[in-house]
C-alpha cells in the first residue's frame, strides 16, 4: 500500500507520513526507503521532462533518480519538513541539482568528443611520440601537448564552413545529428555523411608531414 491510499482520509495520509518523517529522522532505513519510494515515480516523471533526448541516451532519467534518492538518503537530516508536500518539493531540489550536473557533465564529455576523435592521430606526431615515452613529464612534453592542440584548432579554422560548422555543432555543443540538420537545413542522411567527411579531412591534415603538404 502507497502513502497516498484513496481508501485513507487526508488527516490519517499527513499522519501516516508524518510518522515516516520521525522515523526516518531516528535512523529508519525502512521508514526513508518507504518515504522515497512513495516519490519515486513523481521524480522519474520531472526527470524525463528536464533531460533533453541527446542526454538521456547517455544517461537515464532512472539514473538520475537514483542518484537524487542516494544524495536524500545522505542529507536527510538536512530535511526540515513534516508532510509530504514539504518532501517533494525538498527532492525535487535536490533533482533539479542533479539533474543540472548531469547536463553539465554532457557538455563537457561533447567538447572533449573532438580531441578524442582526433588523439590517436595527432599522438603519431613525431615530436609526441618522443616526449610521450618519458617516464616523467617535463616542460617539453607540455609544450609539445600545447603544440597539438594549437594545430587542431588552426586545422579547425582552416577547414571549409561546412565541414567546420559540422564538427562545432556536434562535438563542441554536443548536437544529435537531427539537431544539426535542423540547423544546417539539411537531413540528418546528409549531415552524417558530412561529418565522416569532414573529420576525414581533419585526421588528414594532422596526419605527420601534413604542414609541409
Amino acid at each position: 500500500m502507497g502513502l497516498i491510499d484513496p481508501d485513507f482520509n487526508e488527516a490519517a495520509q499527513a499522519a501516516g507520513v508524518a510518522k515516516l518523517i520521525r522515523d526516518a529522522r531516528a535512523g529508519s532505513q525502512e521508514a526513508l526507503g518507504k518515504l522515497l519510494e512513495d516519490c519515486r515515480h513523481y521524480l522519474l516523471t520531472l526527470a524525463n521532462a528536464l533531460l533533453p533526448p541527446r542526454v538521456q541516451v547517455k544517461e537515464s532519467p532512472s539514473d538520475v533518480v537514483q542518484q537524487t534518492c542516494l544524495d536524500a538518503q545522505q542529507a536527510f537530516l538536512q530535511f526540515a519538513g513534516c508532510t509530504r508536500e514539504e518532501l517533494v518539493a525538498w527532492l525535487r531540489e535536490i533533482l533539479v541539482h542533479d539533474v543540472a550536473d548531469t547536463r553539465r557533465r554532457y557538455a563537457q564529455t561533447a567538447k572533449r568528443h573532438l580531441h578524442r576523435e582526433v588523439v590517436r592521430i595527432s599522438a603519431r606526431r613525431d615530436s609526441w611520440q618522443t616526449h610521450a615515452a618519458q617516464s616523467v613529464p617535463t616542460p617539453s612534453v607540455y609544450a609539445v601537448l600545447s603544440e597539438n592542440e594549437e594545430c587542431v584548432r588552426r586545422i579547425l579554422e582552416s577547414l571549409s564552413d561546412d565541414y567546420r560548422t559540422v564538427i562545432l555543432l556536434h562535438h563542441r555543443d554536443g548536437l544529435a545529428f537531427d539537431e544539426v540538420a535542423a540547423r544546417m537545413g539539411r537531413s540528418p542522411g546528409a549531415v552524417h555523411k558530412l561529418w565522416s567527411r569532414a573529420i576525414q579531412q581533419l585526421r588528414r591534415r594532422l596526419e605527420p608531414g601534413d604542414a609541409a603538404r
